[in-house]
This record gives C-alpha cells, sequence and structure tokens, in this order.
C-alpha cells in the first residue's frame, strides 16, 4: 500500500491534505484494487512450495507483519469503523483459511500457531488502522487568530 504524507511548512503532518488526497473516490477505489489485487500473491506465497534449502526458524513475525498490513491497509480506503472491523475481520479470516489450504497441499504444512500469529497481526494493524481513521476524521483544532502589531 502507498503511504501518503503532507506536510505543511512547520514540518507537522497536515492531516487536512492527507484527507483530501485519500477521500477522493478514484484514489480510494484504485487503493482498495490494489490491496484486493494483493490477496492472490499471498495466497501464492503461502501455498507454493518453500525453495530448496530455506530453512525457516520462526515464520511468525512474517505471518504477523504480513496479515497486519493488510489491516492496517484498510485504513486507506475505510471510512467507517464498522469498514475497518469488516475487513479486518475477513483478513482474519482469510489468513486462517490459507493456513488450513497449507495443510491440504503436500509440501507445506497447518500450524495453529501461524494462525495466532495472523490473528495478533490483524488485530494490531486493525487497532492502528482505527487510530488513523480517527486522526483523519476528527475535526481540526481551531488555529489561534494571528495578532497584527
Amino acid at each position: 500500500m502507498f503511504v501518503f504524507l503532507v506536510f505543511n511548512p512547520s514540518g507537522f503532518i497536515n492531516y487536512n491534505g492527507l484527507k483530501l488526497v485519500l477521500d477522493r473516490p478514484k484514489v480510494r477505489l484504485l487503493l482498495f484494487v490494489m490491496w484486493c489485487l494483493a490477496w492472490p500473491g499471498i495466497a501464492v506465497a503461502l501455498l507454493m512450495p518453500l525453495p530448496a534449502g530455506m530453512i525457516l526458524q520462526s515464520d511468525k513475525l512474517t505471518h504477523f507483519a504480513v496479515f497486519g498490513g493488510m489491516a492496517l491497509g484498510t485504513a486507506v480506503f475505510g471510512r467507517r469503523l464498522w469498514q475497518i472491523l469488516g475487513l479486518c475481520a475477513f483478513t482474519a479470516l482469510a489468513s486462517a483459511g490459507l493456513e488450513f489450504a497449507q495443510g491440504l497441499v503436500p509440501y507445506r504444512s497447518f500450524d495453529l500457531r501461524d494462525i495466532a500469529a495472523n490473528v495478533s497481526g490483524v488485530l494490531t494493524g486493525g487497532a492502528f488502522a482505527c487510530l488513523a481513521i480517527w486522526l483523519l476524521l476528527r475535526r481540526p483544532m481551531p488555529q489561534p487568530a494571528e495578532v497584527s502589531t
């Protein structure tokens, strides 16, 4: 997912400028399509055989990061809490489904700890997505009027 940062001259993030970019329907649609297109890539990566000689001691951090990133990515096109929570629930269910599918292919294995890492990533990414939406949609604080002398 792309991250748009819009800065004002004082160096702080201009949430109003970021909101203007992300509130464009075509931008949000494009980001949603990109999020959807990431799923087949994730499925292929989780279901294909591991390269010869590649020994993973622990892939839990990778599971956490991939599905946390997918949950966090919902913040760039979702605008309501129910949208974020619904997409995070989908992400958690899809990650569990992919893990079960790994048990059906002969060269991969099912691991309940992978599901736990996936869901932990989704919960963390979803929490950050909700925080990002809150920061973007909250009303801007009134700026003090400048006093001319």
